[in-house]
């Protein structure tokens, strides 16, 4: 099938150029940028408590203008691998490069300043917990990802 458009004059054809060079340039040059944010959620098993928050931190991601929630996405997955690549290095006195794309990451050493965060909310001796790698925010933002299941927490206090 071959197709033929005739145009009547050169001003024509140029107002068509110019009208599709508007369109293509108006597309590309504005990509946006939207975030998410995150924090660590956690469960004591022993329902007498209520849940707890780390600190917020937070990612942001670029996309076409016409598809925000693609950034909120891009944003959140930066947010879930920071967590749980740090999840994986826990003792470790720093957190992993994935971690570099999250602004406001407050943790070095993720096991011992969970611990700390857990202890001096609760007054127990030990307890056990369920964390989660949380995000939240605008559409496709919120997600909760088990990263560990009772895990025992020793605040070496006497009750």
């Amino acid at each position: 099938m071959i197709i033929s458009i005739n145009f009547d004059s050169k001003r024509t054809l140029t107002i068509l150029m110019l009208v599709l060079s508007m369109f293509i340039l108006s597309n590309s040059a504005h990509a946006i940028t939207r975030g998410c944010d995150g924090n660590y959620k956690i469960y004591p098993k022993n329902n007498a408590h209520n849940v707890i928050y780390s600190s917020t931190f937070g990612a942001r991601a670029g996309c076409g203008r016409f598809v925000p929630n693609r950034c909120r996405k891009r944003a959140r997955e930066k947010l879930h691998q920071c967590m749980k690549a740090h999840w994986n290095v826990k003792k470790k006195s720093y957190a992993p490069d994935a971690c570099r794309k999250v602004s406001n990451y407050p943790f070095n050493n993720l096991n011992k300043e969970l611990r700390h965060y857990i202890c001096h909310t609760y007054n127990v001796k030990n307890m056990y917990v369920d964390i989660y790698a949380h995000t939240y925010g605008r559409e496709r933002c919120g997600s909760t990802r088990l990263l560990k299941s009772s895990l025992r927490i020793s605040c070496n206090k006497k009750r």
